[in-house]
């Protein structure tokens, strides 16, 4: 399967995931403003954040391996061997959860109102984790088919259910139906697993022994360090943004990030299902430069193109996506685009130090530059307001971009010749 073949089946989900996305935001900045919307992103950070956590094994790890021993019938071990790896992480997870739900919603929110949403992450999260490995499973076993019909699932799920909560509870029901669509979503991934031939319920099974460890303890700790530098660094930031200019503004931020995010999934979702299975099967070498070089020609291109239609059309997208009401985020816009354009790149050359196991300079470079973001928004946004946090991503995803790229010429590309 090529990426253009790959990029044809994918567009179906992406198309879904777009619109709902869409929609919800839609709706959640119409009905709540953007406090609402910069709340809807603090929790959806953190929920990401317990979803790598526990299911941060697999997600990477485990379609590299399912990728690998799918032809030989071998992937079942896998599979069980992930589960059981992640079944201890999420029993002590959901219990921190069930324990400190006060504490953790003073520090997300600045207020203890929202306790009670930290408890439903906690009942939802095993269903959460068991949909990310079944997505895991088809990814890297090739059920494009299957993979697609259970993302679109949750994409449907979340649209759905937070149109209806949103409406009776406003900017709690917008938190709710950011654990209840995933987890609803496992019933759907659950029976697209029954109809595929060789797979069943019964690979589920945990299995946790020396070997589960060794497996996935390293993209673990790679997951770990993602967490930190992404979704908790984002939650720092718009902390940062909320304190120094106030929450308005850092729903106006919330927005930029978001509709930035909204046009890249049209690449990133090409990108993952064809791009980490095709880097887990290739022997480094020539085959594999080649690799590296088209993804990103795509990736570079792709994403340059729908960006720069963003920015063109921007005072007509903001209104459309969001409100009137955000119409002050078509000035920090440019900056945040341009960003995501570099941060792809640096993406595509980067994955190759997860997939091939490189933990110590995955581990340190996402640890650096997560903390420089944070601290690059405090100092741009004290000098320059708002539109600082876009300069600031900005730079830090250039210098990524040049970072990833001198290793991966210098310990990749030059080893290999």
């Amino acid at each position: 399967m090529n990426l253009v073949h790959t990029s044809v089946l994918s567009a179906i989900e992406t198309g879904v995931k777009l619109a709902s996305g869409f929609l919800v935001l839609k709706y959640i900045s119409v009905q709540t403003g953007p406090e609402g919307i910069a709340a809807f992103g603090q929790f959806q950070n953190f929920v990401t954040s317990a979803t790598a956590m526990c299911a941060g094994a697999f997600t990477t790890g485990l379609v590299r391996y399912v990728s690998e021993a799918h032809e030989a019938g071998t992937s079942r071990v896998h599979v069980e061997r992930a589960v059981g790896f992640a079944l201890p992480v999420l029993v002590v997870f959901a219990l921190a959860l069930l324990i400190g739900p006060g504490l953790l919603s003073n520090a997300i929110f600045g207020s203890d109102a929202f306790a009670w949403a930290f408890v439903c992450l906690a009942i939802a999260l095993p269903f959460i984790v068991l949909f990310q490995i079944i997505l895991a499973l088809f990814n890297g076993a090739g059920q494009i088919r299957e993979l697609i019909i259970s993302k679109s699932a949750s994409s449907l799920l979340l649209l759905a259910i937070s149109l209806v909560l949103v409406s009776a509870f406003g900017v709690s029901g917008g938190l709710a139906s950011i654990t209840l669509a995933p987890a609803s979503a496992m019933l759907v991934a659950l029976a697209m697993v029954g109809r595929v031939p060789g797979i069943d319920w019964s690979w589920f099974k945990p299995r946790l022994d020396l070997a589960a460890i060794r497996q996935f303890l390293p993209f673990w700790t790679m997951s770990m360090t993602t967490i930190i530098s992404t979704p908790v660094v984002l939650i720092l930031v718009r902390t940062a943004i909320g304190d120094q200019l106030g929450w308005t503004s850092a729903g106006y931020w919330e927005a930029s990030w978001r509709l930035a995010e909204l046009y890249l999934i049209v690449v990133t979702t090409a990108l993952t299902v064809y791009y980490v299975p095709q880097l887990s099967r290739i022997a480094p070498g020539p085959q594999e430069r080649q690799l590296v070089l088209r993804t990103l020609s795509f990736a570079i291109a792709t994403s340059s193109v729908l960006a720069l239609g963003i920015y063109l059309m921007r005072d007509i997208v903001v209104p459309l996506v969001f409100s009137h009401e955000f119409l002050p985020v078509s000035d920090i816009l440019g900056p945040q685009l341009a960003g995501s354009v570099v941060r792809i790149g640096g993406w595509v050359v980067a994955y190759h130090m997860i997939v091939r196991g490189k933990v110590v300079a995955m581990v340190g470079s996402e640890l650096f530059f997560g903390f420089t973001l944070y601290a690059a928004t405090i100092y741009f946004t004290g000098r320059f307001g708002l539109i600082g946090a876009s300069y600031a991503f900005l730079g830090n995803a250039l210098a990524y971009a040049v970072f990833s790229t001198f290793y991966y010429v210098i310990h990749i590309v030059r080893p290999g010749r």
